[in-house]
């Protein structure tokens, strides 16, 4: 606006006047000064008991006149900054009586909602936002003892009225009084002030963290530019130790509000914050950890530092869970867990998850070390954390070699006499400890002894017995399981093996549990030339073969669970896919994985369906390399969700699971666990046009001639997906499609051209006469002349 424009300009004049005033000396400054405050400041604002005197008297200086005189102060503070240090005094008193007279006029009429642009509560709260930005200056620039006399009177009329709200009104931007508390919060003299005059200022300023609606900046700037720089204020960064300010400082600023900075940051880091603040608040974090002393703080230290460690890798990285175990390193031994029972098997229980995440030796050191400090409170533990000690022991003499003496003795250990003695509470370490070295391809000793124990683990802790030892069924169920359909997907083939033979095993001991009683029929009764586990990954491919085709019976006969078929056998089978094998055969096995996925689909639900299928999709443009097989891969998926549609559009009803069967319906166990799952057709067709159809559309108008035998196949894949919609949607979406494809035949490739007349007689067969018309005006369309006309 005008106004806005007019305030700019004449506050760059003032600043060119002052930039000139700069390079005279002190006594024609003062003299400049002397000439513009005159007698427009009293010469005394404090009474003898150091309050206010707001007599009506001494207010010679109306509300406009005032914000001149703050606005000119404030120019003046920017442009000059420390050469006005000897006229500190002086400026202080202007500056201070008029924020504190604005200050304590809105106070005496908190109810005064005449704000419009004009009035005397919107001229006070300018004075009091431009006032507290010169107050900020001042503490920057010039001489603190000559300001401390109106610290009080500052906190009295401006800062405590507005303590309680704080939070709140600080929420979206950052404000004159944050900028303040930073500007104390950055000099160990000034730092005294955040606590001299209410003790509760830091708790209340460490509470922004907590306000929901409060933008990040503003958060930021609370955890670096305040709580940060305290810490860092009281850091030691020589081998003498902290001063005697910095012990002082961290004694009456810093200690007394170390618990609630931990409660209100532990708060912020549970609410999932984005990602910059979370690494400012995690640094905060790590940094506050040296300084934490007293059982309170301790255990607030702790509580947060076991949270974190839980969290995923993208949300807390590698390396400050290193850190954030160093903390517990140095926590856990003097806190005293008597009254804190939980917190110490939550510990426990984090550091016996981390045995099976951290890779390198000092983690794994750490590790070994908390767990022999819990050993030392709880001796139930004493057991095993002496065999962790030997599982992750290291040489003497060589740099990171692992001790195999003493791993091999522990693996010895457990798995002759040990793994019958180990309670639930052991096990767990212990199973952590195995599912990290079952990963180990390199080492054959160590990953075999690591599968024999979790074998050993699956013969003493049945999941039949579920009422008798609920704890370790847990543990199956909650860690073993999902530890080994995680394991299928390894890109070790050795690895995948181990997890093999595990699952086997825990098949075979425990037919009777719903998770995996669907599998025991691919045991064969044990039989080693027929088991799909034993099978699957031989050496010999002829086997594998035979796996396959056991595996796929057994889909086709729908007695397959949908998450052990998404999460087990998909992953496993696909690295035949992915990873081929350089023999001239490799294609067999292949071809013979692409089928058995096809059948495998069926047993999906209709969410792992979807992911699957775009994940695929996906591969075809991030694999290059792998398109052909890819291709075929989502054809023969569209193939079988195609003729699960089909099935249900016979609209055939489904007999009851009660043995029989009754003709004109279709039986309970030949229906599929996709077709059970299919969504309504309005709901699949959105998800056909969102989530599938996009992506087979966009690769196969791309106009690369080179590509023309592998894109025009991905037409009728794409056709057999547009008959799924309802007829309207696909008379849209279906010429675009037949258009690409007639287009293809303008190439002057005779096998391009042989392949799209094919793939184009299939479409025609898969949409019916109906687009027959449509097909031979878009021939005529693109085959227009010359050579285009066979």
């Amino acid at each position: 606006t005008g106004n806005q424009i007019a305030k700019r300009t004449q506050s760059l004049k003032r600043k060119v006047i002052f930039q000139a005033l700069s390079q005279f000396e002190d006594a024609e400054i003062q003299e400049f000064l002397d000439i513009a405050l005159g007698s427009s400041v009293p010469s005394q604002i404090l009474d003898s008991e150091g309050r206010f005197m707001a007599a009506s008297s001494q207010h010679v200086l109306s509300p406009r006149k005032q914000i001149g005189l703050v606005n000119v102060i404030k120019d003046l503070l920017n442009t000059l900054g420390s050469r006005l240090a000897p006229f500190t005094s002086t400026l202080t008193k202007a500056v201070v009586y008029c924020t504190v007279g604005a200050c304590a006029m809105l106070s005496a009429n908190p109810t005064d909602v005449d704000d419009h642009e004009g009035s005397h509560a919107s001229f006070a709260k300018t004075i009091r936002q431009v006032g507290l930005n010169c107050l900020n200056l001042l503490f920057q620039h010039c001489a603190a003892p000559e300001i401390q006399p109106y610290v009080s009177l500052i906190f009295l009329e401006c800062i405590n009225p507005r303590l309680e709200m704080l939070p709140v009104e600080t929420a979206q931007s950052i404000s004159g009084l944050l900028q303040l508390f930073s500007t104390w919060a950055s000099s160990p003299h000034l730092a005294f002030l955040l606590t001299q005059c209410n003790a509760s200022l830091l708790g209340t300023i460490s509470g922004c963290l907590e306000v929901q609606f409060a933008k990040d900046n503003v958060k930021a700037f609370v955890l670096e530019n305040i709580m940060k720089n305290l810490v860092r204020l009281v850091e030691v960064e020589h081998a003498g130790g902290r001063n005697e300010q910095q012990l002082e400082l961290l004694d009456r600023v810093l200690r007394p509000n170390l618990d609630i900075f931990l409660i209100h940051v532990g708060n912020l880091l549970r609410e999932s914050p984005t990602k910059d603040l979370l690494a400012s608040a995690l640094e905060f974090v790590t940094r506050l950890a040296p300084i934490v002393e007293g059982s309170t703080q301790t255990k607030n230290m702790l509580e947060l530092a076991s949270f974190l460690l839980t969290q995923p890798s993208q949300r807390v990285s590698p390396k400050v869970k290193g850190d954030l175990l160093q903390i517990l390193r140095h926590f856990v031994p003097q806190h005293d867990f008597r009254d804190s029972e939980d917190l110490q098997n939550t510990i426990f229980v984090t550091i016996s998850s981390l045995f099976g995440y951290f890779k390198d030796r000092n983690n794994r050191v750490a590790l070994v070390e908390v767990l022999s400090t819990l050993a030392e409170k709880d001796g139930e533990l004493r057991r095993v954390a002496a065999l962790c000690r030997s599982l992750n022991s290291y040489s003497a003499n060589k740099i990171d070699e692992p001790n195999f003496d003493d791993r091999l003795q522990a693996f010895d250990a457990i798995n002759g006499h040990e793994y019958a003695i180990l309670t639930t509470k052991e096990w767990r370490p212990v199973l952590y400890n195995m599912l990290y070295y079952i990963r180990d391809a390199e080492e054959l000793a160590i990953r075999s002894n690591s599968s024999l124990a979790l074998r050993r683990f699956v013969e003493v802790n049945l999941v039949k017995k579920i009422h008798m030892t609920p704890q370790s069924s847990n543990l199956t169920c909650s860690l073993l399981l999902p530890a080994l359909r995680k394991g299928a997907s390894d890109a070790s083939e050795l690895v995948r093996a181990e997890y093999l033979a595990v699952m086997a095993h825990l098949i075979r001991l425990n037919p009777d549990w719903d998770e995996v009683n669907d599998m025991n029929a691919l045991l064969v009764g044990d039989d080693e030339e027929a088991s799909f586990f034993a099978n699957v990954l031989h050496i010999q491919q002829h086997r594998r073969l035979r796996a396959l085709r056991r595996l796929s019976a057994e889909a086709r006969q729908d007695h397959l669970h949908s998450n052990n078929v998404a999460h087990f056998f998909v992953p496993l089978i696909e690295h035949f896919i992915f990873d081929q094998a350089d023999d001239e055969s490799a294609h067999n096995l292949t071809a013979e994985t692409i089928t058995t996925i096809g059948a495998l689909a069926l047993s999906l639900e209709w969410p792992q369906f979807r992911a699957i299928f775009r994940r695929y999709v996906g591969y075809i443009e991030s694999k290059p390399d792998l398109e052909k097989p890819l291709i075929k891969l989502v054809g023969i998926l569209v193939e079988s969700l195609s003729s699960v549609s089909e099935r249900k559009e016979e609209r055939l009803p489904i007999a009851k699971d009660d043995g029989e069967h009754i003709p004109g319906t279709i039986p309970p166990h030949k229906t599929g666990i996709l077709a059970k799952t299919v969504p309504r057709p309005e709901k699949l067709a959105e998800d056909l046009r969102r989530h599938l159809l996009p992506a087979l559309a966009k690769y196969l108008h791309q106009k690369d001639e080179s590509t023309v035998s592998l894109r025009v196949p991905v037409a009728v894949s794409a056709v057999r997906l547009l008959k799924l919609l309802p007829p309207d949607q696909v008379a849209d979406s279906l010429p675009p499609v037949l258009t690409d494809v007639c287009n293809i035949l303008r190439s002057r490739a005779q096998e391009s051209r042989d392949l799209t007349r094919k793939t184009l007689v299939d479409i025609a067969i898969i949409v019916g006469p109906s687009y027959f018309g449509f097909i031979l005006k878009e021939l005529r369309r693109s085959l227009a002349r010359g050579y285009q006309l066979h």
